[in-house]
């Protein structure tokens, strides 16, 4: 899901230090440039800035109160199933998933959901990630032309925010089965060779096993779970192995 909040805690923030106007950060730089004076503002990182984010109990989950969560319209793609949000004044977009055509009839349907308590801003800007994407594509020589018309598209190329949950977890496993340990063994054998029954050995692998049984205790931290329910797991397990 694609969530574009703006609270006044970051349009606070994020003013141009010459003339106060908001500022809009740019991937791929250290600094952000006010559209309006053209002045140059550094992105600080001040030490005390900095806090521990607060982990919740996977348990309280659903007690999480009010405050911690906003309402946004999710709307639902006929043509993959993926689900999107938009900001209520659209009328009509494209799917971030399939680029399927979405039109909002019924206003969508209303979701609660969990205020993101971080974010990880984009390294590389959208002229970078067309040409990424070009590379890509032209290797495809199977792909669907509908696919390589979007290397041509720019506006179809755009970033998009995946929600992860974090997992913080200490592990006791107990466990009861059979271990299987090897050897090798000599057995004899009989075989018909020109016509007459010989006797022949060979070398055969055999297993012995013994019932076994045990513990194990181990901790997982930040363990991350992609926290979409329409993109599938093996691609948000690969972004995360990107970040």
């Amino acid at each position: 899901m694609n969530f574009d909040e703006k609270t006044a805690e970051v349009n606070n923030t994020l003013k141009c230090k010459n003339c106060a106007a908001s500022l809009t950060f740019a991937p791929g730089t250290k600094s952000l440039a006010c559209q309006y004076c053209g002045t140059t503002n550094e992105i600080t990182h001040a030490e005390e800035e900095f806090k521990e984010i607060e982990e919740l109990d996977y348990f309280d989950y659903e007690h999480v109160n009010d405050a911690e969560k906003y309402t946004v319209q999710v709307l639902k793609c006929n043509s993959c199933g993926a689900s999107t949000t938009y900001d209520g004044k659209t009328a009509a977009s494209s799917c971030p998933f399939c680029t399927a055509p979405l039109v909002v009839t019924g206003g969508g349907q209303a979701a609660s959901v969990i205020k993101p308590k971080s974010l990880i801003p984009f390294i590389i800007d959208q002229n970078k990630a067309i040409e990424s994407f070009k590379s890509y594509a032209k290797n495809q020589w199977f792909a669907p032309d509908a696919f390589l018309k979007l290397t041509k598209n720019h506006d179809k190329v755009k970033g998009m925010y995946i929600p992860y949950w974090s997992f913080d977890t200490d592990v006791h496993t107990q466990y009861i089965g059979q271990r299987g340990i090897d050897y090798v063994t000599t057995e004899t054998y009989t075989a018909t060779e020109n016509g007459k029954s010989v006797v022949r050995t060979r070398q055969v692998t055999r297993t012995n096993w013994w019932p076994v049984s045990g513990a194990v205790d181990n901790n997982f931290d930040d363990l991350m779970v992609t926290a979409s329910s329409t993109l599938p797991v093996d691609v948000a397990n690969n972004l995360d192995r990107l970040g």
